[in-house]
């Protein structure tokens, strides 16, 4: 009964992004060099090219991009 049960919960949680994927945060240098912010994309740390969510703004920073952008985390 028990596995039947998170086989259905597993069913439900693959059609609809994990908590995980929308978690999912990724670091970019944030500098002058980095002449693809005027484009609205960035580079991540990891080298994807990404366009930053809106509100991403509002979130607090990690440590790591605090230093790489050389502002304080609230």
């Amino acid at each position: 009964m028990e596995t039947e049960e998170w086989i259905h919960q597993q069913e439900k949680s693959d059609d609809s992004p994990s908590e995980i994927d929308q978690k999912v945060h990724h670091h970019a240098r944030l500098d002058k060099e980095n002449g693809v912010i005027s484009q609205g994309m960035v580079t991540t740390l990891c080298g994807m090219q990404i366009k930053p969510r809106p509100q991403a703004r509002n979130y607090p920073c990690c440590p790591l991009c605090a230093l790489l952008m050389d502002k304080p985390c609230k």
